[in-house]
């Protein structure tokens, strides 16, 4: 059991950083400057 959720740690960390190389940081960066500043709504709130 514990092996298995080591190899899937492995992998899962292995799949993120291949997205990672594949993202642009100025594309994520447009993106945020899209998000809104102000409060969220009562039913966003954490």
């Amino acid at each position: 059991m514990a092996l298995s959720a080591q190899i899937s740690s492995w992998m899962t960390k292995d799949y993120l950083e291949e997205k990672a190389q594949q993202g642009s940081w100025e594309k994520f960066q447009q993106a945020l400057a899209k998000v809104s500043d102000g409060e969220p709504e009562d039913y966003d709130k954490m």
